[in-house]
């Protein structure tokens, strides 16, 4: 590895890659599978079922930041009446809440629904009232879709399915599939003057023609697909009422062709449809936002798409929408990507205010006439100074409360600006981090971070000295979409940290973690060809496992293996490229740094026994399926023993006889690799697996995660038959796909990498104390009328006081009080009363304490019963049943 240009770069055969579809089923296959268009039915069937399997009592992890970094926020609200109170949806992190006006916030979302919020609103009749939707409706590569709609009567303390499916207690996977699963926009209708209802019109956009999507209105307590334009799915990605005419909704409607564009109804969708005339052709435009003053509805906005992505403008009309003007600059027209970040809004007492979102934001004060930028992408001006206008780019929602404030939801999570946009300060407490990548410092494991999503490399522990007078417990040292960032063996200072297409850029010991407020560490990129480049967006990385010299030595992954001993100063690479995808997965032995193995993006496992002189052929036997191996590791004390984790797209496999199975997800060798063992065997959820660890003391036990979150293996013998037992360690942490999981010996800390919700961190206990799985338990029936709560049997149940058993009530208007024993360390309580005569006379409440008033709908028969909330989306089993009546 020495001379001046050591790298051999031979020539690619021609077909031995398509670098576009590779990255493809890399990014579908493992970042975002199953919940990005493949069915997400497993990991829904999961959650619902969560009891089934066996789980740990005693995993508690700790919740480790980044508090004062976030990942892609997606959505924004604001109560009108109370404007302190903001609610932001995050990408693949949860909804969060605010009573501070944006300033600090807190999850306010239970762990067992899907992560992914893509539009969120507020009944303004009643600020209690929140609905939000799953689902991001920002086209990436890695966005997931969601799993249906939830309202919550109680300001977000507790949720519930939107849609109520009568004669059902809660919905079935088979109700889910009709829910469309990336939602953009929801929009309330003023209230009709006669029967003073309200509509509610949902905008949404499908990925995959397998996934609805399109335009629906509230229908009862169900949701109607408008077939309009068409009887399958197609993307609508805004749906806006006009604030004092309750049937006049506006669309923008992107279903191909030249029907594209802006839509209005005055009947409320019944049937009277009409495509406004606009200066942009329908074929042409791509993704629309509109915006409707409050002030005066004949001002309404639109920033417009092209289909290529580039903004065609951003238009203005005068006249509710019957002619439309184009009112950008040339700046603004150079902004792209507005598939993914494309947001307008307008000052609801000033209507000439106007801010528009893409890449960057953009305000006029003048209705157009005059637009100036009011972001810039970089964060600091110095090393010593920081910018006070840096608002972090790609932009998907705004927020104008009034006066001169401004909230902005983008790819670094929320802003708020008191000044129109002279200066921007960042929300806190909102860990919503998309980590791609982990690592943790074996010297000191306080030191840990990983690569996120445009957020760069995140480290904690390396920065002592606060920044500007705030401590800062994440330090931004590599800028970029982050990928990779691997530890040296004995120096806490010898770093690598990659960006995507195989940028990587290096830190040593004594060299300062930053410059200041800019990253400041040496480029050490191989010298990689395009088209190989292109094979994976997330660069591979390990650091040989070795004492003295060669303890320093990296290896890098394209579809072929680089190495550097010198820091990166010269690279070599492998003349083999293994089976022509990308490597996804690197190992090196622990017990023996000779014997090496590779996984690749189509399912291949590669061993070397000789430090990757010599290649196997592909090891993978037909049990495992053909997918991207996310992980290999070794046995710490015998390198014949080594385990894969493989992703998958959720499809059974063929059936030979009976039924088909699902694919399993892990495999294990214990002759190196010659021959697997399936030691899944469909005990863990169907869904991909990330991570992959090997405890490195006795009893060496096996963790993987994924979707589903972490688990551990629990091995043991029965008169000479080994047992094998999977076991949910998720403890407290939310339900966000873990992307990487690392295991730190001299502390027995296992670290968890999670693509929106941030690192978490667990010391394992020397024994598990376990739940077995209650198969037989219908948790249906036992579970509140709420979603994404787990039974837990050592919750105390809470005692029933008032209504007393058989009580008659002669009394009109029906107001019942309930009330319970309260249950120590509980959040709070949820009641149910049930018309025993007809189902859908019901009435469920959430209350912070033991008491709670309901009205009941009739006069009959009732049931009742409560259920002790506790942190975390868990609840005691049900109270027993009381009765009481009501005669009038």
């Amino acid at each position: 590895m020495s001379g001046e240009n050591p790298a051999r770069i031979p020539d690619v055969p021609e077909g031995a890659f398509t670098p576009e579809k590779v990255r493809h089923e890399v990014a579908i296959q493992r970042f975002a599978s199953p919940l990005r268009d493949a069915a997400p039915r497993d990991l829904e069937a999961f959650w619902q079922n969560r009891h089934t399997y066996n789980r740990a009592t005693n995993a508690v992890w700790q919740d480790s930041g980044p508090s004062n970094f976030s990942g892609r926020a997606t959505c924004l609200a604001m109560d009108r009446k109370h404007p302190k109170v903001v609610y932001a949806g995050s990408a693949a992190g949860g909804l969060w809440k605010s009573l501070d006006g944006a300033g600090t916030f807190q999850s306010c979302w239970p762990n067992g629904v899907s992560q992914n919020i893509g539009a969120v609103t507020i009944d303004s009749d009643n600020p209690q009232h929140i609905v939000c939707a799953t689902g991001e409706a920002n086209l990436s590569s890695a966005s997931y879709p969601g799993s249906g709609i939830y309202s919550s009567e109680d300001g977000g303390l507790t949720w519930r399915s939107f849609v109520w499916i009568p004669g059902k207690r809660r919905m079935s996977a088979d109700d889910r599939e009709q829910m469309p699963r990336r939602v953009s926009s929801i929009s309330y209708s003023a209230k009709d003057k006669v029967t003073h209802n309200r509509q509610i019109a949902f905008g949404s956009i499908s990925n995959d023609e397998q996934l609805v999507g399109g335009l629906y209105l509230s229908k009862q307590n169900a949701l109607e697909f408008v077939e309009r334009w068409s009887t399958r799915p197609y993307n609508c990605y805004a749906a806006v009422f006009h604030p004092t005419e309750p049937g006049k909704l506006f669309v923008t409607i992107e279903a191909g062709g030249t029907i594209n564009g802006i839509w209005r109804t005055t009947d409320g969708g019944v049937g009277n449809w009409e495509r406004l005339a606009t200066p942009f052709s329908g074929e042409l435009c791509g993704r629309i936002s509109l915006a409707i003053s409050e002030k005066d509805p004949e001002i309404m906005w639109a920033l417009v798409s092209s289909r290529r992505r580039r903004m065609l403008g951003a238009f203005l009309s005068t006249n509710g929408g019957e002619s439309w003007v184009d009112k950008s600059s040339a700046l603004m027209r150079r902004q792209g990507q507005l598939a993914f970040n494309n947001t307008i809004a307008i000052h609801p007492e000033k209507p000439e205010i106007v801010v528009c979102g893409a890449q960057d934001l953009f305000l006029t004060t003048d209705g157009g006439e005059f637009w100036f930028p009011i972001s810039e992408p970089n964060r600091a001006r110095s090393s010593t100074e920081v910018n006070k206008k840096y608002l972090h780019r790609d932009q998907h929602a705004i927020l104008m409360p009034g006066g001169d404030v401004i909230i902005s939801a983008n790819d670094g999570g929320v802003a708020r600006s008191l000044d129109l946009g002279n200066s921007w300060q960042t929300s806190r407490g909102m860990n919503t981090m998309m980590f791609y990548a982990i690592d943790v410092s074996p010297v000191n494991a306080e030191i840990y971070g990983g690569g996120a999503q445009d957020n760069g490399t995140l480290l904690a522990g390396v920065v002592a000295e606060p920044v500007n007078g705030s401590s800062q417990p994440f330090t931004q040292v590599v800028e970029g979409d982050g990928g990779y960032v691997v530890f040296g063996q004995e120096q806490e200072g010898l770093v690598f940290a990659s960006t995507f297409n195989t940028t990587t850029s290096r830190h040593l010991e004594q060299e300062p973690w930053t410059d200041g407020l800019n990253p400041s560490w040496t480029p050490v990129s191989p010298p990689v060809p395009p088209e190989e480049k292109a094979v994976l967006g997330l660069t591979v990385m390990t650091i040989k496992p070795a004492e003295g010299a060669s303890a320093h030595e990296l290896l890098l992954a394209t579809n072929r293996l680089w190495r550097t001993s010198d820091h990166g100063v010269t690279w070599l690479a492998d003349e083999l490229g293994f089976d022509g995808s990308a490597i996804t997965a690197i190992e090196i032995a622990s017990a023996d740094p000779s014997t090496m193995f590779v996984g690749t993006a189509r399912g291949g496992i590669f061993r070397s026994t000789n430090a990757g002189e010599v290649w196997s052929a592909d090891l993978a036997g037909p049990e495992i399926p053909t997918r991207v191996i996310t992980q290999i590791e070794t046995h710490p004390t015998n390198p014949r023993i080594v385990v894969v984790t493989v992703a998958s797209t959720g499809r059974a496999a063929v059936a030979l006889r009976g039924e088909a199975r699902p694919y399993s997800h892990v495999f294990r060798s214990l002759d190196g690799g010659d021959t697997w063992q399936d030691i899944d065997q469909g005990q863990l959820p169907n869904v991909v697996l990330n991570g992959l660890a090997f405890e490195t003391k006795d009893p060496f036990r096996l963790f993987v995660a994924g979707d589903a979150g972490p688990w551990v293996l629990i091995e043991s013998s029965r008169q000479s038959k080994p047992v094998r037992r999977w076991v949910s360690i998720a403890g407290n942490m939310p339900s966000a796909v873990i992307s990487d999981i690392i295991y730190h010996g001299k502390t027995r800390t296992l670290t968890a990498g999670t693509y929106g919700r941030g690192i978490w961190r667990m010391v394992v206990p020397a024994r598990f104390k376990i739940t077995p799985g209650e198969a037989g338990l219908n948790a249906d029936d036992l579970l509140p009328v709420l979603e994404g709560y787990l039974l837990d049997r050592d919750i105390p149940i809470p005692e029933p006081l008032t209504p007393p058993q058989g009580q008659t009530f002669d009394l009109f208007p029906r107001r019942t009080l309930f009330t319970c024993s309260q249950v120590a360390g509980a959040v709070g309580y949820i009641f149910e009363a049930r018309n025993t005569d007809a189902f859908d006379d019901h009435a469920t409440s959430a209350s912070k304490t033991s008491a709670v008033e309901m009205a009941m709908g009739s006069a009959s028969n009732y049931v009742w019963k409560c259920w002790a909330v506790f942190p975390d989306s868990r609840c005691s089993f049900p109270s027993h049943e009381r009765t009481f009546q009501y005669l009038r």
